[in-house]
């Protein structure tokens, strides 16, 4: 089915999976499984207590919080009210928050606990500088995840999620009726980078842009239904969001890291299928292997050279794709039983594969994790392209590099800067460059918008938002 929007995607996704569990979060000392259906009515319940505040189409909701469930329903729920979510990452200081809200006209916030919300309650009170400017910040209403209301403009989400549930009767058509003017073309979230000097950029990307993107990486076998994905990145950042819609997408169940110090024991846990992350944990992973490996009798540091010799012969063979030789195959089971089997159990014991992005990956450590049995698969992209570009397959890698994905092609330009085109699309369709609220929310960010190119882009890439003094 070619879907119009995000939210359209979602729902039809949880009609089909109702009873299948959707994700599994750890609460009071347990992991707990939450169903689709479950989720969708949250989801539900979150967009009908958001259209009661009054949000409009268009307008701004941004999500101030760490990776976790209640992340994932509200950057929905906003895009069945028609409007924008915009993602802060939690480690933002409240300058770098008061940037935001104000560039993007941010009309609602959804903050996790105290602590972000008095990142607000400080970018309010002192504002933020711009180019040697006193900006002033202004948040209408603030939705707190966790906690207690310490205002008249704060909302808990189990209250919003009450009044949603109370008028969800009388919402059900007005959510339905913004969902189906929601088209491919339309903004769907402002993503900020700052991949250029100068205040960061707000990244418009389009339901389009993420729906093109998920078509594609479909075809590459990241992930199956039935899955699970072990999510500790932040969902502000565009990989770790595409990797969460991937999961709607797929019908995985993603098990969402209680905090990034608690991801090796419970990643021994849950027993995650694929993992997701950055370099920097693999580097520690790697590091803490080769620490233990240091720390053994001089016999066990032989049996585990000679296992990764065996199985680097194995995975040799894997990756130029040619029949594992007998001895080879009998050499590398031996290892596996030996060694291999115990690093896994580390990782919960079937790991099929991983993904880093981020950052270049040393080749010498994804060698010796498929020389482990682990395959990591190494990807390339921005957050203009939403954000992947390239990625290797699981059944076509090379270590060290990002091989294509799909159908996408890179060429040089005249200027010869290199550019990227996905075959067979179309140029996605501008954006407003204003909200449909009348009254600003910062006094001093005059938001525009900048097209990157006059040349036709691709289906997910996006463009970026920025700011001048007026």
């Amino acid at each position: 089915m070619a879907y119009r929007n995000l939210a359209e995607m979602f729902f039809d996704r949880a009609a089909v999976r109702a009873a299948k569990p959707r994700y599994t979060v750890k609460r009071d000392g347990a992991w707990r499984e939450v169903t689709w259906e479950e989720t969708a009515t949250a989801v539900r319940e979150t967009a009908a207590g958001l259209l009661e505040l009054g949000l409009a189409p268009e307008e701004r909701v941004a999500i101030l919080a760490s990776t976790r469930p209640e992340w994932v329903e509200a950057d929905i729920a906003t895009y069945a009210c028609g409007a924008v979510s915009v993602p802060i990452y939690q480690s933002s200081l409240p300058h770098e928050c008061g940037y935001i809200l104000a560039n993007s006209e941010s009309r609602f916030c959804f903050v996790e606990n105290a602590k972000q919300l008095e990142k607000i309650r400080t970018t309010e009170r002192e504002g933020f500088e711009l180019d040697g400017t006193r900006c002033s910040v202004h948040v209408e209403r603030l939705i707190l995840m966790e906690g207690d209301a310490d205002g008249g403009d704060v909302v808990t989400l189990g209250d919003l999620r009450a009044r949603g549930r109370a008028a969800l009767e009388r919402a059900e058509e007005t959510l339905a009726a913004r969902m189906a003017k929601r088209g491919r073309d339309d903004l769907a979230t402002i993503v900020y980078t700052s991949g250029t000097t100068g205040p960061p950029k707000g990244v418009m990307q389009t339901h389009g842009n993420h729906l093109a993107a998920l078509e594609s990486v479909e075809t590459i076998g990241l992930a199956r239904e039935g899955e699970i994905d072990f999510l500790f990145l932040p969902l502000a950042h565009s990989f770790a969001r595409m990797l969460e819609y991937h999961g709607l997408w797929i019908g995985t169940t993603t098990a969402f890291a209680s905090s990034v110090d608690a991801v090796a024991h419970e990643l021994a846990e849950v027993r995650p299928h694929v993992i997701p992350s950055v370099p920097r944990i693999f580097e520690k992973i790697y590091a803490r292997i080769m620490s233990t490996r240091e720390s053994g009798s001089a016999v066990k540091q032989m049996v585990f050279d000679w296992a990764v010799g065996a199985g680097r012969e194995r995975s040799l063979a894997e990756q130029e794709r040619r029949p594992v030789p007998l001895l080879t195959w009998g050499q590398s089971t031996v290892a596996d039983f030996l060694v291999f089997s115990r690093i896994r159990q580390v990782l919960g014991g079937r790991v099929r594969l991983m993904v880093s992005g981020g950052a270049p990956l040393a080749r010498e450590i994804m060698e010796f994790f498929h020389a482990a049995g682990i395959l990591i698969l190494e990807g390339y992209g921005l957050t203009e392209t939403t954000p992947i570009l390239t990625v290797n397959r699981p059944d076509h890698f090379k270590f060290g590099t990002s091989s294509p994905r799909g159908r996408t092609s890179r060429r040089a330009t005249t200027s010869g800067r290199k550019r990227r085109r996905r075959a067979g699309t179309a140029t996605a369709g501008s954006t407003p460059a204003t909200s449909a609220r009348s009254t600003p929310t910062a006094s001093c960010a005059s938001p525009t918008v900048r097209r990157i190119s006059s040349r036709p882009r691709a289906a997910n890439t996006s463009r970026r938002r920025t700011s001048k003094i007026s």
